[in-house]
C-alpha cells in the first residue's frame, strides 16, 4: 500500500474516531438532559397536584366529619383534579394503605417500594421509570399528611416520546456524523494526495537517475519539509551527475593515455629497428657499431621511462605522477635529435634544431615525447622542412606541410580527431598525437598555441613557465 493511501486512511480513521466520540458524548448528554427534564417535569406536576389537592381538601374540611365522609370527600376532590389533567398523566391516591382512586393500570405503591428518593418542598418524593405496554413510564409518589390523615398521591406518566425523540436525534446525529466523515475523508484524501504529490516526482526523478538520466531534477515548491527534501535530492542528483561526469572524464583520459602509450612507442621503435637492421645487414666500423648499440640502449631506456610515466598518467589524475625539474634545453634537443634524425633522413625531411642556453622546468622524457609527436605530425603533413627552435623560453615547431583548415584548428587537439582521416590512417595515425601533446603541456602548466595556413604550413608554440 502506498504511503499516501496509508496517511489518508490514518487521517480519516482519526477524524472518524474524533467525530464519533464527539457525537457519542453529545447524544449521551442530550439523552440524559431530556430524560432529566421529563423527570423534573413529572416531579413538578406531582408536587402541584399535591398542593392543589391539599388546599382543596383543607378548604372543604369540617370538624366532626366521619372517616367515611372524609374518604368520600377526598375521593371526590381527587377525581376532579385527575379528570382535568391536560398533561395526559394518570393519577392515583391511597389513604391508610387503600386506593381511593387509581387512574392507571399499574400499582404505584408496589413499584415505588425501592425507588429513588428526592427531598424538596418539605417532603420526600419517590420516583422511578418502568416499562409498561412497550412504553416507558415515570412513576412519582409521596406520602402527605392532610387534616390528620395520611394520603399517598401518585403520578404515572408515559415518557416514551422522550426516548423516541432521543432515538430520532441519535439517528440524525449518526447521519450527520457519517456525512462529516465522508466529507472529511474526501478533503483529507485530496489534501494528502496534493501534499505528497512531490514524492511522486521524487520517485520519477530517482527512477530517471537509475536509468542514466543524471540531469533529472525536481521542481521545488513551498518551504515545507518536502520542499527541503526536494532541495536535498536535487543537490544529491547534482553531486551524482558531477561524480559520474568525473568518472567518465577519468575513464576517457585513461583510455586516451593507454592508446597514447602504444602511439608513443612507434617512433623510438622505428629508430631502434633501423639501427638494429644496420647492425645486422650493413658493414659498420667498430665506432659506428658502438654508436648504434649505445643509441639502441638509450632509446630502450627512454621507452622504459616513457612507458612508466604514461602508465603513471593513466593511474594518476592531474599529472601528479610526473617529475618537473630544471632541465637544459640543449640536453632535451640532443636527445630528440638522435631519435628524429634517422627518421628524417629516411623520409627526406630536413630537420633543423636550434636553442640557446636556456634552462626550463620540465619532465624531459615527456617533453621529448611532445617534440617527437609534433615532428611526426609535420612528417605526416608531407613537410620537407621542420624547424625546432627554443628562444626566450618559447619552444616552436614549424613546418612547411599542407597546413590545417581554420575550422579544424580548434578541434585538432581533441582525442581521435583527424583532419584528413584517409591520409592519417595511411600514415599510421589515430588522432592522439596532439591530444597527448596538449595534456602533457597542461600538466607542465604551460600554454599551447597552433597557427596554420593551408599549403603554407603549421607553427606550434609551447610556452613553459620559467
Amino acid at each position: 500500500m502506498k504511503i499516501r493511501v496509508k496517511l489518508a486512511l490514518l487521517a480519516v480513521s482519526l477524524c472518524a474516531l474524533a467525530i464519533a466520540a464527539c457525537c457519542t458524548v453529545l447524544i449521551i448528554s442530550a439523552n440524559g438532559n431530556s430524560v432529566n427534564t421529563a423527570i423534573d417535569g413529572a416531579l413538578s406536576e406531582q408536587h402541584l397536584l399535591v398542593q392543589s389537592f391539599q388546599s382543596a381538601l383543607r378548604n372543604t374540611y369540617e370538624d366532626g366529619l366521619s372517616d367515611t365522609t372524609q374518604q368520600s370527600l377526598g375521593k371526590y376532590l381527587f377525581r376532579q383534579y385527575s379528570s382535568g389533567s391536560l398533561s395526559r398523566s394518570q393519577y392515583a391516591m391511597r389513604k391508610d394503605g387503600e386506593y381511593l382512586h387509581n387512574g392507571s393500570e399499574l400499582d404505584p405503591a408496589d413499584i415505588l417500594t425501592d425507588a429513588k428518593t428526592r427531598s424538596g418542598n418539605g417532603m420526600e418524593v419517590k420516583y422511578t421509570i418502568v416499562m409498561h405496554d412497550n412504553a416507558r413510564h415515570i412513576v412519582v409518589g409521596s406520602a402527605n399528611t392532610i387534616n390528620g390523615g395520611v394520603y399517598d398521591i401518585y403520578l404515572v406518566k408515559n415518557i416514551e416520546q422522550v426516548y423516541s425523540s432521543n432515538a430520532s436525534l441519535t439517528a440524525k446525529l449518526a447521519a450527520v456524523s457519517l456525512g462529516l466523515v465522508l466529507l472529511t475523508a474526501a478533503v483529507l484524501a485530496y489534501s494528502v494526495f496534493r501534499v505528497l504529490r512531490p514524492l511522486k516526482a521524487l520517485q520519477g526523478s530517482a527512477a530517471a537517475i537509475a536509468h542514466g538520466d543524471y540531469q533529472s531534477r525536481i521542481p521545488v515548491k513551498g518551504k515545507d519539509e518536502i520542499a527541503a527534501l526536494s532541495v536535498s535530492f536535487n543537490a544529491m542528483a547534482e553531486a551524482v551527475e558531477k561524480h559520474v561526469a568525473e568518472i567518465k572524464d577519468v575513464a576517457e583520459a585513461r583510455k586516451l593515455l593507454l592508446a597514447a602509450l602504444t602511439h608513443e612507442l612507434k617512433t623510438p621503435m622505428t629508430a631502434i629497428i633501423g639501427y638494429s637492421e644496420a647492425l645486422m645487414k650493413t658493414r659498420l666500423t667498430q665506432e659506428q657499431r658502438e654508436e648504434a648499440a649505445a643509441y639502441i640502449n638509450a632509446e630502450c631506456s627512454r621507452i622504459e621511462r616513457l612507458s612508466q610515466k604514461l602508465m603513471q598518467l593513466i593511474a594518476l589524475d592531474g599529472g601528479s605522477g610526473i617529475t618537473i625539474a630544471p632541465t637544459p634545453v640543449t640536453e632535451l634537443f640532443e636527445s630528440v635529435e638522435k631519435t628524429l634524425l634517422p627518421i628524417a633522413k629516411r623520409d627526406g625531411v630536413a630537420l633543423d634544431m636550434a636553442c640557446g642556453s636556456e634552462t626550463l622546468s620540465m619532465d624531459a622524457d615527456l617533453m621529448a615525447s611532445v617534440l617527437i609527436n609534433l615532428f611526426d605530425n609535420a612528417r605526416k603533413a608531407h613537410a620537407k622542412h621542420v624547424h625546432i627552435v627554443c628562444s626566450g623560453g618559447l619552444i616552436s615547431v614549424t613546418d612547411d606541410g599542407c597546413g590545417i583548415p581554420a575550422d579544424s584548428v580548434k578541434r585538432i587537439t581533441e582525442p581521435f580527431y583527424m583532419v584528413d582521416k584517409s591520409r592519417s590512417r595511411k600514415a599510421g595515425g589515430v588522432g592522439l598525437g596532439l591530444a597527448l601533446v596538449k595534456r602533457i603541456v597542461a600538466m607542465h602548466g604551460g600554454k599551447l598555441s597552433i597557427l596554420s595556413q593551408i599549403e603554407l604550413g603549421t607553427c606550434v608554440e609551447i610556452e613553459l613557465p620559467q
